[in-house]
């Protein structure tokens, strides 16, 4: 222990210890100077220098005393790679920029991804947390994913009598809790509104995650309990909102709120940094499930056994595994579902839901919508990032094969005077190393910028902002630190291996350089264009599916706003609702900006969607899925208003008529039932548990839930028809106008008559059909910035790769290209024959990108519209870029080599 003491104390006394053996060897060679004088030697000072021997060697030896033998070595290494790089300075920028633009993006994208799905909740023993889903579902259920429909795995919402069968067998969870999703609302204070995102729980909801207050208490089971909120609904607020409403005062606690205008007390604050278990989406304030019956009073959640309203929580016992409670979960479900089944249900859908079961699924990282939309697209740019990280790390590759090629006199002498091969590895690995160090260290800070920056990007206009938690852990360091063993062994093992192989006697010859150097650069050059190969046919596939999305017809008029005002909580009882709908409409409708408005309840291309199964007289052919309808709450005026054109009988009447047994059909509904537009006027339907309804007009087709959909069959039913499935009436609408001059003019008028009818100034959410398409294709413009950005920084690496070794290859073969010359050859062959080599290089490798891409053609299926992934247009598009940027890299080698002048070049020789 004492000789390790000795050893790390000396790493902080070499200078006072280099002294004192400079001065110990010093008196050395003086006493045997003076013996050797003594003894009649006729040069006593180098009698003296040859009995001592080597004083380096004896430094070396004496440092290895001192010091670790191996701390020594590798601070040597990493001092002299540092003088190295220092001295070329271009090649160390460009080197570390490139890989900092790299790692950035990896890193960028890898922090996201950590973020959504692995980074653990923020409470303790997050593994022990998993949330119950429904397996086993229908066959005809869908989930959509990116836009489009496909078969659902598992549903994560269930009935809340599901929750309370399960809650109350004695089996692997601890404790259970129940969450709805969650939402913006209207929260006020001391008269001042603001909108925050609340969220309804149930009374275990902070007992099973282990969340303890800052201040007050959390919410408890008793606060579950349906009451009258005359006293306030309990709530917590989180920090962030203590701090935006009351500044952390502590007076926070009992005071009083309103929540969509029912009454709360807040009666505790959250502990900093606990957001919730939907990661992306920060809360601001829990209330319990009870709540909503008070916020919304025709959602009858708790009752209605047809409505999957919650999601289910659980944390396991100690001891427990998943296992465990999968297993205990298919035991229990027969009973549970039979427990919670409907009774209005019947026949298939009857055998359907009590086919069903309910699974665990591990949710020590949370779960959020965030997450099942943007897990594939972000693991698809992780790999287009890695991508671009394997073309600089192949690229950095050449420059040191390049750089050690340069270097061979430098090396043989080492080699000659005695250098071990493997020092001369190391050597070279260190400076690998560093300049990957240095890549690694800069894409880290560049990651983290680009990490914000692409949350913004995906942030939707009429969304919360997505706040994750991109801060540093150990999953990205780790992540990190492979990264850089990776592009240090890429980079500097190849030159390294090469130059241990130097044979001093070739190099101090100055042999030129042999061909298996550039056969590996070469086959580099070839990986290079056939991964930026891959990269531009994604990006441009990306590029044409965006464009089709963008410019698809959605049925709709662009000239059209859709407004929806919160006039419930700007003072309008639900009572009076129907009322004030009827009178803004004909106010608005009297202002000279407005050419036509109406209500409706679902705003086109925001993603809300609902169906019924219809049954139309005379029609028994029909399949179940045949019978499947869309449908939408409107009032009259929409279709003008909203644009789309009514091709056979009429629009809705005004609501004053309090017609309700009518119905539009959409033209492709129209056709399927009845044969015709003009044959649908008249005829009857009965939508689900609605009577049998009169079908008064059909309109065009148009697209509702998504960009992506075909425009598919829709009933139009009157938003005031209260036998309907939801009785909207109360709730918030939206009107539909279509205006003249500017829009900014016209929503000001249309504002105002809010603000009349309500008696102050009602928030107001604007949509447009523009700004829907936009927010619908937020996933699709990231993909394909990010692909093409990407795309190009490939090329651009490429491109530098191919023309540094074309460069390099002019300069070896300088003397043979000048004798060429002096024979005869004209200066446009040799140009000619460079730049074939390049194109020849990048020919190849695109038509092994080709390959490749061929291999990866279905990575793209689920974000594209529209287009084939093998398009052979955009391939080519794609080849012929590549192809004409390396004709560019290789021309200026090219023009080098053809101004050679022989006589100069024999003259240098």
């Amino acid at each position: 222990m004492r000789s390790l003491w000795s050893r790390f104390l000396a790493l902080f006394r070499r200078a006072r210890l280099e002294a004192e053996l400079r001065e110990e060897l010093e008196h050395h060679r003086e006493m045997s100077r003076r013996a050797m004088k003594a003894s009649g030697e006729v040069s006593p000072a180098r009698a003296a220098a040859m009995a001592i021997g080597n004083i380096a060697q004896w430094h070396e030896e004496t440092r290895r005393e001192w010091t670790f033998g191996c701390v020594e070595d590798w601070w040597t290494d990493i001092t002299h790679a540092a003088r190295v790089l220092s001295k070329d300075r271009t090649f160390a920028t460009i080197s570390i920029s490139t890989l900092a633009l790299a790692i950035g993006a990896t890193t960028a994208i890898f922090t996201l991804l950590d973020a959504l799905l692995w980074r653990p909740l923020p409470v303790p023993a997050p593994r022990e947390m998993v949330r119950l889903v429904l397996t086993r579902l229908p066959p005809d259920e869908r989930a959509w994913v990116n836009g489009k429909p496909v078969a659902a795995n598992d549903r994560p919402f269930m009935p809340y009598a599901m929750f309370e069968a399960v809650s109350s067998k004695e089996g692997p969870f601890a404790s259970l809790f129940a969450l709805t999703g969650n939402g913006q609302m209207h929260v006020e204070h001391d008269g001042v509104p603001r909108r925050e995102t609340v969220i309804a729980v149930s009374g275990g909801f902070f007992e099973t995650l282990k969340v303890r207050a800052r201040l007050g208490r959390t919410l408890n089971s008793a606060d579950d309990t349906p009451r009258s909120a005359g006293g306030g609904w309990p709530a917590v607020i989180s920090d962030a909102l203590h701090q935006r409403m009351f500044q952390r005062r502590p007076e926070a606690i009992g005071a009083r709120i309103a929540i969509e205008q029912v009454p709360a007390v807040i009666v505790g604050v959250a502990e900093p940094g606990f957001r919730g278990v939907q990661p992306g989406n920060s809360m601001d304030a829990w209330v319990p499930l009870g709540a909503l019956e008070a916020i919304y009073p025709r959602f009858r959640w708790r009752t209605n056994r047809g409505i999957s309203a919650v999601q289910t929580w659980a944390r396991l016992k100690p001891g427990v595994d998943l296992a465990d409670a999968r297993a205990f979960l298919e035991r229990v479900s027969p009973w549970v579902m039979a427990e919670s089944l409907d009774p209005a249900l019947s026949g298939d859908a009857r055998r359907h839901f009590l086919a069903m079961q309910v699974d665990a699924r591990d949710a020590g990282s949370g779960f959020s919508w965030l997450a099942r939309t943007y897990a594939q697209p972000l693991w698809l740019l992780l790999a287009a990032v890695g991508a671009v990280l394997m073309i600089a790390a192949t690229n950095l590759t050449s420059l040191f094969m390049a750089r050690a090629s340069a270097r061979r006199h430098d090396l043989a002498i080492r080699v000659s005077l005695g250098a071990p091969a493997s020092r001369l590895r190391r050597a070279l690995l260190t400076e690998s190393l560093l300049v990957a160090a240095a890549g690694t260290a800069g894409g880290l800070v560049l990651g983290r910028g680009l990490a914000v920056l692409l949350q913004g990007a995906i942030s939707g206009p009429a969304s919360p902002a997505i706040q994750l938690d991109t801060s540093l852990d150990w999953r990205l360091l780790v992540f990190s630190a492979v990264l850089l063993l990776i592009v240090t062994l890429m980079a500097g093992l190849a030159p390294a291996i090469g130059a241990s192989r130097t044979a001093p006697q070739e190099a101090l010859k100055a042999a030129r350089h042999g061909p298996a150097s550039f056969r590996i650069r070469g086959a580099l050059i070839v990986l290079q264009t056939a991964l930026s190969f891959v990269l531009f046919a994604g990006a441009a596939t990306m590029l044409a599916s965006l464009r089709g999305l963008v410019s698809d017809a959605s049925g709709f008029s662009v000239g059209a706003v859709f407004l929806q005002p919160d006039l419930f909580n700007a003072g309008i009882p639900r009572e009076n609702m129907a009322r004030a709908y009827d009178h803004i409409l004909a106010n608005v409708r009297a202002l000279p900006s407005v050419a036509a408005a109406g209500w409706t309840v679902t705003v086109p291309l925001t993603g809300g969607f609902s169906f019924f199964t219809v049954e139309v007289p005379g029609r028994g052919d029909l399949s179940e899925r045949d019978r499947e309808l869309y449908w939408r709450q409107i009032g009259d005026g929409y279709f003008e208003a909203a644009g789309v054109p009514i091709v056979a009988g009429s629009g809705l009447p005004p609501s004053s008529t309090q017609r309700t047994a009518i119905a539009v059909l959409s033209e492709s509904a129209a056709t399927r039932y009845f044969g015709s537009a003009a044959a649908a006027v008249g005829q009857h339907v009965k939508p689900g548990k609605l009577p049998l309804t009169e079908i008064i007009g059909v309109a065009a087709d148009s697209k509702y839930h998504n960009i992506r959909d075909s425009r598919t069959p829709t009933i139009y039913l009157p938003y005031w028809n209260e036998a309907s499935a939801s009785g909207v009436v109360g709730a918030g609408m939206s009107l539909a106008v279509r205006y003249h001059g500017g829009q900014a003019d016209a929503v000001a008028a249309v504002t105002r008559v809010f603000e009349k009818e309500a008696g102050r100034l009602p928030y107001v959410q604007l949509r447009t059909i523009e700004g829907n398409i936009a927010a619908a294709v937020t996933t699709e413009r990231l993909i394909t910035g990010l692909l093409t950005g990407l795309a190009i920084l490939a090329l651009a690496i490429s491109a530098t790769g191919l023309g540094g070794l074309l460069a390099y290859l002019v300069e070896r073969r300088r003397r043979e290209l000048g004798i060429r010359i002096a024979l005869g050859a004209r200066p446009q062959t040799v140009f000619g024959a460079v730049v074939r080599h390049g194109v020849g290089l990048a020919a190849t490798g695109v038509a092994g990108g080709t390959a490749l891409a061929w291999t990866l053609r279905h990575s793209l299926d689920a974000f594209v519209f529209g287009v084939s992934g093998t398009d052979p247009r955009l391939w080519a598009a794609g080849a012929t870029a590549l192809l004409l940027c390396a004709a560019a890299a290789s021309a200026i080698p090219g023009l080098r080599a053809s101004r050679i002048d022989p006589l100069r070049m024999l003259r240098e020789e």
